[in-house]
């Protein structure tokens, strides 16, 4: 297997958190699973062997060759059949707008090709990037062009609010009220919720949940400190025990004990965290 990351064009720091490239032929399906990240991308498969995109409701199957990814706001999987050729970009909140201007709302727990978005210009850019003789050489094509489409989109003063709203509540790992946040960014709540809609996908107490369910996901992926919850909870800002469960059964199926004791998560699965 071909495993590598690239850090983004300067021009494109505010936009993308990184890139990674996947090579893999192997006798069995991967499978990539996913407990509710805070995370949002786009997708190349240079294979084009369809793969299956699936969340609690519904399951897509994905036949294009590039795809745009939403926020999330429950666990799910992606399939890739036994030959994968990938490049993943993962995106900073507001990248995706930052670049298309598209509402982030239409992609929340759903993926849109990116041929729909940009239909004229997307299938002369792939077919440089597939012919390119390295990964290294297709990120500069897609980064020239992303360059250009950031060029060409202006966001509202509404996006500055997001991106401090955002400051706040990562800094509290999730733990602030929605009032707090509307005072320090002096905006409405429906401003806020609007704003945070089509920035995001999502409300910004929703967000702040999904931010205080990753801070400590993250942190018992590191310890594995599973048998006294309660000083973890309290630590993160959940009432007890029980409601910390209650949020980790929302955003992964399983209580924090059956989380790490399932197959479906060991090491053999490409986790995102």
């Amino acid at each position: 297997m071909i495993y590598k990351t690239f850090v983004p064009h300067p021009a494109l720091s505010d936009v993308i958190e990184c890139y990674s490239y996947v090579r893999s032929a192997v006798k069995t399906p991967i499978i990539q699973t996913f407990a509710t990240p805070l995370l949002q991308t786009m997708a190349f498969n240079f294979k084009l062997q369809p793969g299956e995109y699936v969340l609690r409701d519904h399951t897509d199957r994905l036949d294009k060759v590039a795809y745009f990814f939403g926020q999330y706001t429950y666990s799910g999987s992606l399939t890739f059949p036994n030959e994968i050729d990938v490049l993943t970009i993962r995106f900073k909140p507001l990248g995706i707008p930052k670049i298309t201007g598209i509402n982030m709302a239409y992609l929340t727990n759903g993926a849109i090709a990116i041929e729909d978005i940009w239909s004229r210009e997307f299938p002369s850019l792939y077919d440089q990037m597939k012919s390119a003789a390295s990964i290294e050489e297709s990120v500069g094509l897609l980064e020239q062009f992303l360059i250009r489409k950031k060029q060409s989109v202006s966001l509202s003063h509404r996006g500055n609010d997001v991106l401090n709203a955002l400051e706040l509540i990562t800094h509290t790992r999730g733990n602030i009220r929605i009032k707090e946040i509307r005072s320090q960014t002096n905006t409405t709540r429906k401003t806020l919720e609007r704003a945070f809609e089509h920035y995001i996908g999502i409300h910004p107490k929703l967000y702040a949940r999904l931010v205080r369910f990753n801070a400590v996901k993250n942190f018992l992926d590191r310890y594995r400190f599973i048998n006294n919850l309660t000083p973890i909870a309290v630590d993160f800002g959940f009432y007890d025990c029980s409601h910390l469960i209650e949020e980790f059964k929302r955003y992964a199926r399983y209580t924090p004990r059956g989380f790490y004791e399932s197959t479906l998560f060991d090491d053999v699965v490409i986790q995102y965290e």
